[in-house]
């Protein structure tokens, strides 16, 4: 049987534009599924009938990637990944320090893919919910590639935080967790600023200072996708949630 131009096929669905988006992968991927019962489609090729599908509605190409060290005065990222086998709960509250300490400072997150696994729930990697893949998308004030920070200084930085009442909600298993705006370390003159933390129980359980930055890199990527804007809220609400306090 000769190869087939899958994605071709695929187009003369009615598209994204017309049905949004999840409707229409829904629709390409019981095109594949016709095919295949049909006995057009060969079993060797329904896996890559299957992405281009896929890639009909969220095409990788408008993926808009961050590399650029110019808008942003200075870079945060983790030195070494703890792991875990949590979801994307778990997840925020053992990793979003980074973020709290990227949004005080006004520094960019330097994505590092293994930060963001959700090992216990099937869910796999979350980065690219976020921006942080091997395409990194977003805002460069927000999130850049590692390519961004080459030959930029570099300084280990130590991870402190704010241990009095109002920054400790309660204490789990003899570890604090706390408020997003207990984390801070003090700045170097560095421009990249390497954090590498114990791998110990290290818990957020707010989100005052980091919300923003979740949040608008959520639509960013949705929005570089060509996805529709979501009910979670106007990017354009006020910014009075970066305050330390």
């Amino acid at each position: 049987m000769s190869e087939t131009p899958w994605s071709d096929l695929l187009m003369q669905r009615p598209g994204p534009r017309c049905l949004g988006p999840g409707i229409a992968v829904l629709m390409a991927l019981s095109l594949v599924k016709v095919l295949y019962s049909g006995g057009i489609l060969e079993r060797r090729n329904v896996k890559e009938a299957m992405h281009a599908a896929i890639e009909t509605v969220w095409p990788s190409n408008k993926v808009i990637s961050s590399t650029s060290s110019e808008a942003s005065p200075c870079f945060v990222r983790t030195g070494h990944v703890c792991s875990h086998g949590e979801g994307i709960g778990g997840l925020f509250r053992r990793m979003e320090w980074v973020i709290a300490i990227a949004t005080r400072y006004h520094c960019a997150y330097v994505c590092h893919e293994a930060d963001w696994p959700t090992g216990g729930h099937g869910t796999g990697n979350v980065g690219h919910l976020f921006g942080c893949s091997s395409n990194v998308t977003g805002d460069p004030s927000r999130v850049v590639a590692a390519t961004a920070i080459k030959g930029l200084t570099t300084a280990r930085v130590q991870l402190k935080y704010d241990g009095s009442p109002h920054y400790v909600l309660r204490y789990k298993y003899g570890q604090p967790l706390l408020r997003s705006s207990a984390w801070y370390v003090d700045p170097p003159q560095a421009q990249v600023w390497e954090l590498n933390p114990p791998c110990r129980e290290i818990f957020t359980v707010t989100h005052e200072t980091t919300w923003r930055w979740i949040q608008q890199q959520f639509h960013f990527v949705r929005t570089a996708m060509g996805r529709s804007a979501t009910a979670w809220g106007d990017d354009d609400d006020d910014d009075a949630d970066d305050a330390d306090s």
